[in-house]
């Protein structure tokens, strides 16, 4: 079946300086935060950046005839020092709210507030191996050839879900183990051996 390779896919550009022109006058602002098309990714460590931050956005699009929707943005704090009570506060944009998450999937990537920003990723990414697995077995089971029509749905399909973001995004061990477990044993049902013992290295 070969091994997963370390795929290139469209990630995140990280930004220094984003000019903002307007139509009255040219200014500089220093955006820290994350621009992919037209998705846009805001940080700051305190509130009152974040405020300023959306404030400078605004004006952006208010300039540009822009249209933010907050529907689909999402408020989430990472860390809070003791005593802070910032969360009360809302935030908004072009005069609107922005509701406050404790997840949010930003370019398939989901991010939340736990101690492992990217726990809930990791769930996810195990669930599309088991679901990988699944599929393959239920669309090969009567095929012509399984081998063949194994190795091309598990490469076509299996492969680009499990390594996507994967040059910008650390893996842990135990999720990779587990992939690496699945893709052997669609090495196997390709083989016709699922239920076989036969060492990895001649099912890789």
């Amino acid at each position: 079946m070969g091994t997963i390779p370390l795929t290139r896919y469209p990630s995140p550009m990280v930004l220094d300086e984003r000019q903002l022109l307007g139509p009255k006058e040219k200014k500089f602002f220093k955006i820290p935060g994350l621009l992919f098309a037209d998705d846009l990714v805001l940080m700051a460590n305190k509130i009152a950046d974040m405020e300023a931050l959306l404030e400078v956005t605004t004006r952006f699009g208010d300039d540009m005839s822009i249209k933010f929707n907050p529907e689909k943005s999402g408020v989430m704090v990472f860390s809070r020092p003791p005593n802070d009570h910032s969360e009360d506060k809302t935030l908004e944009i072009q005069g609107l709210p922005i509701p406050k998450v404790d997840s949010y999937k930003y370019l398939g990537v989901v991010l939340s507030a736990d101690d492992d920003y990217l726990s809930q990723l990791w769930d996810k990414m195990s669930e599309k191996a088991n679901q990988a697995i699944q599929r393959l077995n239920a669309r090969t089971l009567w095929s012509f050839n399984r081998f063949e029509v194994s190795k091309v749905l598990w490469k076509t399909t299996a492969v680009p879900q499990l390594t996507y973001c994967n040059t910008v995004i650390t893996m842990p061990k135990r999720l990779r183990n587990h992939i690496e477990v699945r893709q052997r044993d669609a090495g196997r049902w390709a083989l016709g051996i699922p239920n076989s013992t036969i060492a990895k290295e001649f099912i890789e």
